[in-house]
Order: structure tokens, then sequence, then C-alpha cells
């Protein structure tokens, strides 16, 4: 899965450029799990609150907000060409 690569704050039509930190879910029970967007850890406290907000308003399902740290793995890109066929030879040996 390919992530935005800003956080989901904007405050005056302005939007956040930092990289996001946290995927933002709604767990409202144990089959229904919304991600609802991203955030650096400079506006995790401003978007909690906004959240909060807006299921009190019933805008946005109720259930418990949870902030999962993301993990960043980089890999090799795979290509498919004579090169990346050489190297998965030459490991095979």
């Amino acid at each position: 899965m390919v992530l935005p690569g800003s956080c989901s704050f904007v405050l005056h039509k302005k939007k956040c450029m930092l990289p996001p930190e946290f995927i933002i879910e709604i767990n409202e029970n144990e089959t229904n799990k919304y991600m609802i967007g991203l955030t650096c850890s400079e506006h995790r406290q401003e978007l909690e609150e906004k959240l909060v907000f807006l299921q009190n308003e019933k805008q946005i399902p109720e259930g418990k907000l949870e902030f999962t740290r993301i993990k960043i793995i980089y890999t090799n890109c795979v290509k498919g060409n004579q090169e990346d066929i050489d190297e998965i030879l030459l490991k095979k040996l």
C-alpha cells in the first residue's frame, strides 16, 4: 500500500507538508475499522480533538480512535531487466 507523502492536517486552506507518522483509524467494533487519515506528530493532538468533535456531531462513525505509528520499509525496486535477472541468478549459485 502506498500512503500519501504528507500529513492530513489543513488549517486556513493550508495543508501540512510534513511526512505522516501515524495512521488514524476508527475502530467501530471487531469487524468495522476505518482508516480516515494520516498525521505527523506535530498535529496529532489537534486532529484527535477535531475527530472527537466530528464524532460527537455524528459526521463520522463513532468508535475508538487509534493512532498507529507508520513503519517504513524500504525495498529494492525490481524492474525485470537483465540486471535483475543476473542478480537473481548469482544469488541462486
